[in-house]
């Protein structure tokens, strides 16, 4: 594989091999030795640059001679360095963060009418911090929610909506590890401590090709790497709940760790008042804990290692309102697990490779006990969704005005919609368990290539692969991926795209209820999966006085094959093994109806680059309509 992938690199590099040299390496924060993602490395007076990959490493390739760089990255001192190349060199530049203090003036780091993407939202952790606070608790999905085309979810969830999208229609990954249920407390926070994060990132339309498997949005979460020179920590003490976190080096400037922790406290404050009442004990509580560790072997290799849990919990046992010698009880708790490992490895000063493997879990369980006199009655209902894949992907930049990506990533899926266990010692000891299973494997394979075309025309050419694979069916979809930008000036640009995206599982939900009891399941032979078109048009114009950039976006959006519960059917039904043939109890393809829709609108943005108090606004000019024809 190695001897391959250099004969590539030999191959695709022939013909600018003559007097011209690599300058490569990583940006990284100063203090923390913490990785910057997508910074803008740009030749000073030159329409020439080259941006860092998701891990803050950047290649570029240019004529010998002396140079001077312009490095900037959203929330950091932009910096000046001049180099002369005669041969390849490797250097780190080092950027400093911005205080986010009263007096000090804050820049934009990026043009938007020169960038290639459309549709897309870089939130910088510092407007997480500036948004007012809910109860103590500064939420990353606060500011989602303020962005153009996306609308607050429904009652009892944190989740949103975008370009008329679900909320099941947005994949949320933390660190590579998908995130299936994003909400704390019925919907009041999000599942995001923002103290553990290091970046967040919103497409809405124009995907690159190595993201795909949900219809309308990606949000891209990533945590923070932890301090590599200095400890450091932060807690903070809300009405509801209070967090903490921790960070530093393992060994200095080569291995660090974080971990950061919330909890909510309603439940222990509440105990005294409900000690009072014998018969009566209730608490609610939620409680969350990222960490992560990373370790620079050397320097073409470093491996990652992260994970997250968090857990809901519901309690109630009630004794006031049965008959002597009965009680009931109830508990209730839903929450998400992930894992990711993940290795770096430089090839060579242009081809830069990532290997990941993850973990994502989520499992809502409801657990209900009766007891009178000598008898009892207990039923457990669980629905869950276990995740294990892994990836593998190559950055090539062949030339400053050229990056290519490729890929490949494979994912089983182990999905339990309901699984149902009843016991009852009032029926002979009857005890009833059903669990149906569904395992599917999805497969993904990917090529992305960002080409600088001329001084005015730039385009993202992508195609991806995907096939899905489950009992007694595989899907097999071609997703292409065109992204144009076209400057009609220094600082006006017209940018349109054209994305198809697959999904291959769906969310049943039960209008309704607030509380998180919709079921995950997966494309079968019956059901297939879900499919949309977007076409997106947009001009964005920087301006340099007053400092301001605005955007214009319309979008049109078909999707197919979404699917729903019949009317009357929710989630207690499925599998029911207390059925007169629980061997013919119908599963969720027989209470399902699906259809198709489409959705539509155009969105103004306008914001604040410069000065003390950045700010941004958008207005809907066309509202977004989806309209469901129910099919079979």
């Amino acid at each position: 594989m190695r001897k391959f992938l250099y004969l590539c690199f030999i191959l695709c590099s022939i013909y600018d091999m003559a007097a011209q040299s690599t300058l490569s390496g990583f940006v990284k924060e100063h203090h923390s030795q913490e990785h910057i993602p997508g910074a803008v490395i740009r030749i000073r007076d030159s329409e020439k640059f080259v941006a860092a990959n998701e891990y803050g490493f950047y290649s570029i390739t240019l004529p010998d001679g002396t140079y001077t760089f312009d490095i900037f990255a959203p929330g950091y001192e932009s910096l000046g360095y001049t180099v002369s190349l005669g041969k390849d060199t490797e250097y780190t530049f080092e950027l400093f963060t911005k205080e986010m203090l009263e007096g000090v003036e804050i820049t934009a780091s990026k043009s938007k009418a020169r960038d290639t993407r459309m549709s897309i939202h870089q939130i910088d952790i510092q407007d997480i911090r500036s948004v007012p606070a809910l109860l103590g608790e500064k939420d990353v999905f606060k500011v989602i929610k303020l962005l153009p085309g996306v609308q607050k979810g429904q009652e009892g969830s944190s989740g949103f909506n975008v370009r008329g999208g679900g909320t099941d229609q947005n994949l949320i990954i933390l660190d590579d590890a998908v995130v299936y249920n994003a909400s704390h407390l019925f919907g009041f926070f999000s599942t995001f401590n923002g103290d553990a994060l290091k970046g967040v990132e919103l497409i809405k339309g124009g995907y690159p090709a190595k993201y795909g498997e949900r219809l309308s949005s990606v949000l891209h979460i990533t945590m923070k790497e932890g301090n590599k020179k200095y400890y450091t920590g932060e807690f903070g003490i809300g009405l509801l709940s209070s967090r903490a976190t921790l960070e530093g080096p393992i060994i200095k400037d080569k291995a660090s760790f974080l971990i950061s922790g919330r909890r909510t406290y309603g439940d222990l404050l509440l105990q005294p008042f409900l000690l009072a009442q014998e018969d009566v004990m209730a608490g609610y509580y939620f409680s969350d804990l990222n960490a992560k560790v990373n370790y620079q072997i050397d320097d073409e290799n470093s491996i990652y290692l992260s994970g997250y849990f968090g857990r809901d919990r519901f309690y109630m046992r009630d004794a006031i309102f049965t008959a002597p010698g009965q009680s009931s009880s109830m508990r209730f708790g839903w929450g998400n697990a992930t894992g990711t490992l993940r290795w770096n490895h430089i090839f060579h000063q242009k081809l830069f490779a990532n290997l990941t493997v993850n973990y994502s879990n989520y499992n809502m369980t409801v657990n209900m006990k009766e007891k009178w006199d000598n008898e009892s009655y207990q039923m457990k209902l669980m629905s869950a969704i276990d995740d294990i894949g892994a990836k593998y992907d190559l950055s090539y930049f062949w030339h400053p005005d050229n990056t290519v990506q490729i890929g490949y990533k494979v994912t089983r899926h182990l999905f339990r919609p309901n699984a149902l266990t009843v016991k009852d010692n009032g029926m002979s000891d009857t005890s009833l368990e059903e669990s149906r299973k569904y395992i599917s494997w999805e497969q993904n394979l990917y090529i992305d290539d960002e080409w600088k075309i001329s001084k005015n025309l730039a385009m993202n050419l992508g195609l991806r692969g995907s096939a899905f694979t489950t009992p007694g069916k595989t899907y097999f979809n071609i997703e292409p991926r065109i992204s144009t930008r076209w400057l009609l000036n220094d600082q006006t640009s017209v940018k349109a795209s054209y994305t198809i995206m697959n999904q291959y599982m769906h969310l049943l939900t039960s209008t309704g209820i607030n509380l998180p009891t919709d079921l995950w399941v997966p494309a079968t032979a019956k059901v297939a999966p879900q499919r949309a078109f977007q076409y997106a048009l947009g001009i964005f114009k920087d301006l340099a006085q007053p400092h301001l950039s605005f955007s214009i976006e319309g979008y049109y959006k078909t999707m197919n094959h979404i699917i729903s519960y019949n009317e009357g059917a929710s989630f207690m039904e499925l599998d029911d093994p207390l059925a007169p043939d629980p061997e013919r109890a119908q599963t969720f393809e027989d209470k399902v109806t699906s259809g198709e829709g489409y959705s539509y609108g155009a969105e103004f943005m306008i914001q604040k680059t410069k000065g003390k108090t950045p700010w941004m606004a958008f207005v809907h000019l066309v509202q977004n309509t989806i309209q469901v024809r129910r099919g079979q």
